[in-house]
């Protein structure tokens, strides 16, 4: 894999390589991991307005909801990993790279190549471990100690989900660098590198629709 691919992983894809194929798997992932992020975010405004309302009522009724840190603790948990895979396509993960940034193109290029292998080995472990729990719950029937009684297979499948979603996000990732020849994809991102590109990129928008307006 090292072979062929170039050594710069802060150098884009260029070409026709620059943008996914829409029939290929990675743009379905892209489409799948959008709507997860989506689905966890509502769950977490949901949540929100529950713990309001539990507060409100709470303090000026003297009622109380039953059972609302829970339900927030199994959203939370759900959301977060339902939120990996998208993270791991934008190259959204925090990585330390401080020395990295310090190496030769082709020490950082195989630094990106480890380090996108123990990603994927350590959410595999995890994932496997995940679907393991999440089966002998539903089997044994296991329920939270709680008032609620939560069979605990409900929210530990959306959180076996998400990360067996981020094990196929990371695999997407691979093989785009694979497609397209380029560690640029394992390259740990740059959010403010590339909102300052952005920022430049839209200064001569703006400045073309003034001059249309003026005219």
């Amino acid at each position: 894999m090292t072979s062929s691919i170039d050594p710069n992983p802060s150098a884009a894809p260029t070409g026709a390589a620059d943008q996914p194929d829409r029939a290929a798997p990675g743009g379905v992932i892209d489409r799948v991991a959008r709507r997860l992020v989506h689905l966890g975010g509502l769950a977490l405004i949901g949540t929100a307005f529950l713990v309001t309302a539990e507060t409100l009522l709470r303090k000026y009724v003297g009622v109380s909801i039953s059972g609302v840190h829970e339900i927030t603790t199994y959203v939370f948990a759900g959301a977060t990993t339902l939120a990996f895979g998208w993270t791991t396509l934008i190259r959204g993960h925090v990585r330390i790279d401080i020395v990295r940034n310090l190496l030769p193109g082709r020490v950082r290029a195989g630094l990106d190549i480890i380090a996108w292998a123990a990603f994927l080995i350590v959410f595999l472990f995890l994932t496997e471990r995940a679907i393991s729990l999440t089966i002998d719950s539903f089997i044994d029937g296991d329920r939270s100690i709680t008032i609620l009684r939560v069979p605990l297979a409900i929210p530990q499948v959306f959180w076996a989900f998400g990360l067996a979603f981020c094990c196929v996000a990371a695999l997407v990732v691979g093989w785009r660098a694979w497609r397209d020849r380029t560690t640029a994809h394992l390259a740990p991102g740059n959010d403010l590198a590339e909102e300052i590109e952005q920022i430049k990129a839209s200064v001569p928008e703006r400045q073309t629709s003034r001059s249309e307006q003026q005219t």
